[in-house]
């Protein structure tokens, strides 16, 4: 049972590096780290709806970056 909490297979199968862990020692923000979930994890786990899940974060955290003002690249709008 504590694998499945620990190490559950749908993050553990790409070679043992799991999301988590990646995604604290970066420290992303939740938008990002349930983009990086949903992706990794839809093979083994969600299938499709993984990755529509992954998709409607994307979404809200591209419409949140241009509200930013920020250009592609994420650096201040200049004509701001």
């Amino acid at each position: 049972m504590s694998d499945l909490i620990e190490n559950p297979p749908h993050y553990t199968w790409r070679g043992g590096i799991e999301p988590e862990k990646f995604i604290n020692s970066n420290e992303f923000i939740a938008m990002e780290a349930n983009i990086i979930k949903y992706i990794y994890r839809y093979p083994k786990k969600g299938g499709l709806v993984d990755l529509q899940k992954a998709h409607h974060n994307l979404v809200q955290l591209i419409q949140r970056e241009m509200g930013k003002g920020t250009d592609a690249n994420g650096e201040a709008d200049a004509t701001d």
